[in-house]
């Protein structure tokens, strides 16, 4: 994930999912609708957990992007997926780049796990919105829920500096952040899981 500081070795890069984590990553690809046409952008994609369920889904390594800042993770990823592109970027400057190069839009942005990581969630939310194609969907989630995430904040403010959003937060940003408002984005009907202890929100592009 797209947390401050690298992964020691590849054995902290390979933990096992406890089951739990399984069923949010399933719940989280049926919810995006991400199928076999679609191209992804996976922020803070670590080893590529994400891809191994999209995959589940149809979605062909060859349409999958991921960045991450941890170089070990981007290395095992790219092992683990050859036919993926994984990228050692800041997710910010992966659109500034991209936008500029005028390059392929993305049908899905996921923020897996990373969103509460950023300084200033805002930005990359206005950053994703502008990587999407009309229909696109950005994907918010979080394995462990807002409260775990509110916990960590709590011990450690600076590694953890924002807690994540509400819809009510969401659907607050989508009329304030330009690039949100000009897309139409909207938060889908849904809101966040009503079992089990993951968070998730989705926003569509009309």
């Amino acid at each position: 994930m797209l947390q401050p500081g690298a992964v020691k070795d590849e054995r902290q890069a390979n933990v096992q999912l406890p089951p739990s984590a399984v069923e949010h990553m399933q719940a989280v690809v049926q919810r995006s609708e991400a199928a076999g046409d679609s191209r992804v952008m996976d922020v803070g994609a670590g080893t590529g957990i994400l891809l191994r369920f999209l995959q589940g889904a149809g979605v062909k390594q060859e349409k999958y992007v991921g960045v991450d800042l941890s170089s070990v993770m981007v290395d095992v990823a790219s092992k683990r997926y050859p036919h993926a592109t994984f990228l050692k970027a800041d997710f910010l400057d992966y659109c500034g780049d991209h936008l500029s190069s005028g390059g392929e839009g993305f049908s899905h942005v996921f923020f897996n796990g990373c969103l509460h990581n950023f300084l200033e969630p805002g930005e990359a939310l206005s950053g994703a919105a502008k990587l999407l194609k009309e229909g696109g969907k950005i994907v918010i989630s979080h394995p462990k829920g807002a409260a775990n995430v509110n916990m960590q904040r709590r011990s450690n403010p600076l590694l953890v500096p924002n807690r994540l959003p509400t819809a009510a937060d969401l659907e607050k940003a989508c009329g304030a952040i330009p690039s949100l408002k000009a897309a139409g984005m909207q938060v889908q009907d849904g809101g966040q899981r009503r079992s089990g202890l993951g968070y998730l929100q989705v926003l569509q592009r009309p």
